[in-house]
């Protein structure tokens, strides 16, 4: 396939802004190509669609005029970065749907984020991260330059677990 139609690459995103379907298609097979447009078709079936982020393989939807989520494609990858920015709202919530292994196990944790530096201007590494207390657990090396959790290649049970969380997120900012 040549550069001027590569779906993939970014300068020919940027013209037509792709639907994350035609791209899913492009990225995955099998099984979780299966999950990802079911994913995909259950999010714009509740209006949160996901819209092209203007950054190569990167979808977004905003909520309240906020960030609710990203998807990111790679090669034989997929990555939903849900923002739970309210997560303190709902945390009864969360314990009482059995969630808390959806957050706790795909904490972005601090690599040093030299890329984060570089955009931000900032002089030294944020590692060792943050110490947070998330779902009543301490939690260190939390990275600050990235959303909390980073779900890669999730399954239909953790999508069906990042789906309340999206629903919960979406409750608490309606009394924003």
């Amino acid at each position: 396939m040549s550069k001027e139609n590569d779906l993939t690459s970014l300068p020919v995103q940027r013209k037509p802004k792709p639907k994350i379907e035609d791209v899913i298609s492009e990225y995955l097979d099998g099984d979780m190509k299966k999950v990802a447009l079911d994913f995909v078709a259950y999010l714009r079936e509740n209006k949160i669609n996901p819209l092209w982020s203007g950054i190569n393989n990167r979808w977004k939807a905003v909520y309240k005029c906020k960030v609710l989520y990203y998807i990111n494609l790679g090669r034989e990858e997929w990555i939903v970065v849900p923002y739970l920015l309210n997560m303190d709202k709902y945390e009864q919530s969360i314990r009482n749907e059995e969630l808390e292994s959806i957050i706790l196990d795909n904490i972005a944790y601090c690599t040093s984020c030299p890329r984060y530096r570089e955009i931000h201007s900032v002089s030294k590494p944020c590692f060792p991260g943050l110490t947070k207390t998330i779902l009543g657990q301490e939690i260190n090396g939390i990275c600050f330059g990235r959303p909390l959790t980073w779900v890669y290649n999730p399954d239909e049970a953790k999508l069906n677990g990042i789906k309340k969380l999206l629903e919960f997120e979406k409750e608490a900012r309606k009394d924003l």
